[in-house]
C-alpha cells in the first residue's frame, strides 16, 4: 500500500469514452497522492485503446473485466481496491469542471477533520449554452444534516459522484435496486452516524446522461421502479417512512405521498428559477 495516497478515484466504464476523456486529461495534473483505478466493462475496445493511448497510461491503474460483471457489481469490485483514506465513484458520464480539479480536491480534504465532501454539480440550464446545480444548496444541507431519508422520495444530492468519502465509511450498493441504488447507499451512510460534512463549491462536476446508463436502460417508469424497490427493501427488513410512503404501504403513508406531491411542485419550481438564475455559462 502508498501511505502517501490520500484519494482513490474509481472509475467504472462501460464503451463510452466521451467523459473518460475529460476526467483523463484533468488526471494528468493530479497531485501524486491520487491515484485513478479504472475498471472497464465494456463490451468495446475503446475504453481499453483510450487509456493506452493516454498520456497518464502510465499513473493509472487499469482493469478489464472479462466477462463482464454488471454496473453495480462493478462499482463495489472498485470499492474492494480502494486502499486510501478517501475514495469517489466518478461515473464516466459525470466530468470534471475545473481543469485542475484533483488539485483542488485535495486541498479541501486537507481543510480541517472531514468525513465526507458533496461536490456540487452541474446539468443543461433552460438558457441556450447555460448550466445549473442539480439542486439547491439548501436543500442538499437540509437533507444531509437533518432528514437523510428524504432522498429515498427525491434524490437532491445527484450521482455517487458528488461524494467523497472515507474509505472506511464506505458500504457496498445493492444490485437488486438499480432505480435507487445511490439513494439508498447515501441513505444507508448518513444514518450510520453523525458525519462531518462539507459541501464545496468548487471542484464540481458536470453531468450527461447516456441512453446505456442504468437509468436509461430501465423499462419501467420511474414511479414503478421506486415502488417495487420499495417493497422490495421493506420486505428485506428495511424500515423506513419515506418507503412506505413510495410504496403506498397503509392510508397514512398514501396521504403522505399525496401531501408531498401536491407540495414538491411548488418547491421545485421555486427552485429551478434560483437555479436558472444563478446558471453558469458551460
Amino acid at each position: 500500500m502508498n501511505t502517501d495516497l490520500l484519494l482513490d478515484v474509481l472509475v467504472p466504464a462501460y464503451n463510452r469514452t466521451e467523459g473518460l476523456q475529460v476526467i483523463l486529461n484533468a488526471y494528468a495534473l493530479a497531485p501524486g497522492n491520487v491515484r485513478l483505478i479504472l475498471s472497464d466493462d465494456s463490451t468495446t475496445d475503446a475504453v481499453e485503446q483510450l487509456v493506452s493511448q493516454h498520456p497518464v497510461r502510465d499513473k493509472v491503474v487499469y482493469r478489464r473485466n472479462t466477462p463482464s460483471l454488471g454496473a453495480i457489481p462493478n462499482w463495489n469490485s472498485l470499492m474492494e481496491l480502494a486502499e486510501a483514506p478517501y475514495l469517489v465513484v466518478m461515473h464516466h458520464d459525470d466530468v470534471p469542471n475545473e481543469v485542475n480539479f484533483f488539485e483542488l480536491l485535495v486541498q479541501e480534504l486537507k481543510i480541517g477533520d472531514v468525513d465526507a465532501l458533496l461536490l456540487d454539480i452541474w446539468l443543461p440550464g433552460i438558457f441556450p449554452n447555460r448550466l445549473r446545480r442539480h439542486s439547491t444548496r439548501f436543500l442538499r444541507s437540509l437533507v444531509v444534516q437533518h432528514c437523510p431519508g428524504y432522498l429515498l422520495i427525491r434524490n437532491l444530492l445527484g450521482p455517487p459522484s458528488v461524494f467523497v468519502l472515507r474509505s472506511n465509511l464506505a458500504i457496498p450498493f445493492d444490485p437488486a435496486i438499480p432505480w435507487m441504488v445511490d439513494v439508498t447507499w447515501y441513505v444507508r451512510i448518513l444514518e450510520m452516524k453523525s458525519l462531518q460534512i462539507r459541501l464545496v463549491a468548487k471542484p464540481s462536476l458536470r453531468s450527461y446522461l447516456f441512453k446505456d446508463s442504468i437509468s436509461g436502460l430501465l423499462e419501467d417508469s420511474p414511479m414503478q421502479r421506486r415502488q417495487k424497490e420499495s417493497r422490495h427493501l421493506l420486505n428485506a427488513g428495511y424500515k423506513s417512512y419515506f418507503l412506505g410512503m413510495n410504496a403506498g404501504s397503509s392510508l397514512g403513508h398514501r396521504f403522505a405521498w399525496f401531501l408531498e406531491q401536491l407540495i414538491w411542485p411548488v418547491l421545485r419550481a421555486i427552485q429551478l428559477v434560483v437555479l436558472n438564475l444563478q446558471s453558469r455559462r458551460g
